[in-house]
């Protein structure tokens, strides 16, 4: 057998994912190679359009052991901050020694020498004048971490007349300076959180500020009712509990919550009716307003495929006239004097400066034909078993690339773990497996007390992945999960469940967002670990909101 630390793995992405993907591989004694494109760590946090930041407090974006110090809770920190943070991290757990900047991977191909694992093709170059470096690597597993959002593939529209266009037309990740948009008629194309900022920041120094949307989407106020933290509702259980009583629970979860669902959906739907009516006065999104959105349905659909957390910025310079809210969508881009941007419906609007808030693309061009034939990307996504591995291609997994949270630098923790689960003790040694097996018969037989006593304790319980892993005396790996079919039956069931009511979106198949709570009780179950964090206070477990800190103890 191969020892664990003799394991080599590769991990693709050096953003927030990946760094904590190689802490989890680093604590097992596997050192492993991260492979980031740029030069820099942290992904989207290291450089992005002015005045970014996260959607959340800063107490629902940290990592789970190792708090974010240099901000108050409550505050939602800036981009800025939150690289500065990144890089705190990194340094407090040495991971800047694995990871290998400018290092562009190319291909990811099995290897020729027939050996489970892959051979990792990358470019690398330090700049200027320097010659272009190819090199090959044999790794035994890989892990794609290079996050739902990545500079490297913005999606940016084709617009006619762009050739001729005098202005420019920049992707948001390309607005870094506000300077920009000075004396400029911009125009900012999109309907979500970056759109919203940067209509915003440009309406500070522009000619005139245009934000374009082709359809209205509800967006979230930071205090619902300008008194309830968001959290409250969006990341507690009885908020979580709420939306499965509406919408349907997590797959996975209990018979009853799914016969609840069947009696109470339609009652549901007035309690929704109301928080939608809070969420339309706060941001002045009434039934005749043109960014009204209840012409997108209810607030629970649209927020899984358009989810958005704002401040009544946008909203008070609509208000002043300082930002025009427009929908529509640009058609033609006109060269006259002065140049315009003519929409669907016929109007022209002023416009030197395009900035398309479009969202970035997916890309699975590392991987050969084959491989891409088995994982079987979809229009809506890319869909995996607990959103992490694909059912017919073993060696791989993905770790925060294919699922969409609230907390999600918190999840990206427990995928990492749950993945080194599967890599480092799947080839243990004998005497390993003994300990282990005893270890967990042990655990078993304490399993009530030290759930409810001992948080932070692993605890194996009696969740499918560890009874195999008892009766086979394996270690957790790909012998202990499921089988592909079996896999595949999992995954064919969120699948179904998820289209029949999420909107139809490049990304559906990552959305997890508003049943956060229950995808992580899943994750926890398959590591046997007690996933209710707040017991034995019941009150805290019902209703407050869950942080990353409530899963502190759990990364090694």
């Amino acid at each position: 057998s191969t020892p664990a630390s003799s394991r080599k793995v590769a991990v693709l992405g050096g953003g927030v994912a990946g760094l904590q993907m190689a802490r989890s591989l680093k604590a097992r004694g596997i050192d492993p190679i991260v492979y980031e494109g740029t030069s820099h760590i942290g992904g989207v946090w290291a450089k992005n359009y002015v005045g970014f930041g996260v959607q959340v407090p800063k107490q629902l974006y940290e990592f789970p052991d190792f708090p974010m110090t240099s901000t108050a809770r409550g505050v939602f920190p800036s981009g800025p901050e939150v690289q500065a943070y990144v890089h705190d991290f990194a340094d407090a757990f040495k991971l800047k020694e694995s990871v290998r900047l400018n290092t562009q991977v190319q291909k990811l191909e099995r290897r020729a020498d027939g050996k489970p694992g892959w051979t990792v093709t990358t470019t690398s170059s330090t700049g200027g004048s320097a010659p272009t470096v190819t090199e090959m690597a044999d790794v035994d597993f890989a892990v794609v971490a290079t996050g739902m959002y990545s500079s490297a593939n913005p999606n940016l529209p084709a617009f006619e007349g762009a050739e001729a266009f005098p202005g420019s037309v920049l992707h948001s990740s390309q607005y870094l300076d506000s300077a920009l948009a000075k004396g400029k008629h911009v125009v900012v194309v999109g309907g979500g959180k970056s759109a919203a900022d940067i209509a915003c920041d440009a309406s500070d120094v522009a000619e005139s500020s245009t934000y374009l949307f082709r359809n209205p989407h509800w967006a979230t106020p930071r205090k619902i009712a300008g008194l309830i933290p968001f959290q409250y509702v969006f990341l507690s259980r009885f908020g979580q509990q709420l939306v499965s009583l509406f919408k349907g629970g997590w797959p996975s979860a209990p018979a009853g919550t799914h016969a609840f669902h069947s009696l109470l959906k339609w009652p549901m739907r007035p309690v929704f009716g109301l928080v939608e009516l809070l969420f339309a006065l706060q941001n002045g999104t009434l039934p005749w307003s043109s960014r009204s959105a209840w012409r997108s349905g209810d607030v629970v659909k649209d927020f899984y495929g358009f989810a958005q957390v704002l401040t009544t910025d946008l909203k008070d310079r609509i208000s002043s006239g300082l930002v025009t809210a427009t929908r529509g969508e640009i058609v033609k881009l006109n060269s006259t004097d002065p140049c315009t941007a003519e929409l669907s419906d016929g109007r022209t609007v002023p416009c030197d400066l395009v900035v398309c808030a479009t969202g970035f693309k997916k890309d699975y061009s590392v991987f050969p034909e084959d491989v891409l034939a088995a994982l079987n990307v979809e229009a809506d996504g890319l869909w995996l078993y607990r959103h992490t591995v694909p059912p017919r291609v073993a060696d791989l997994a993905f770790c925060g690339s294919e699922v969409a949270t609230i907390s999600n630098i918190a999840t990206y923790a427990l995928q990492a773990e749950w993945i080194c689960e599967m890599v480092t003790l799947k080839q243990s040694s004998g005497g390993e497996k003994g300990r282990l097996v005893l270890y967990c018969v042990l655990c078993v037989c304490w399993e009530a007390i030290l759930v409810n006593r001992h948080k932070h304790t692993r605890v194996f319980s009696f969740c499918p992945l560890k009874n195999k892993m008892l009766a086979s005396g394996d270690g957790v790996g790909d012998e202990s999960l499921p089988s592909p079919e079996a896999m595949l039956t999992s995954v064919e069931e969120h699948k179904e469940w998820a289209r029949s009511w999420m909107p139809d979106t490049p990304s559906r198949a990552a959305l997890v967002l508003l049943h956060q709570v229950h995808f992580h009780d899943r994750l926890l179950k398959d590591l046997g670990v007690g996933h209710r964090r707040k017991a034995p206070d019941l009150l805290a477990e019902a209703f407050m909101p869950y942080e990353p800190a409530d899963y502190d103890g759990i990364v090694k």
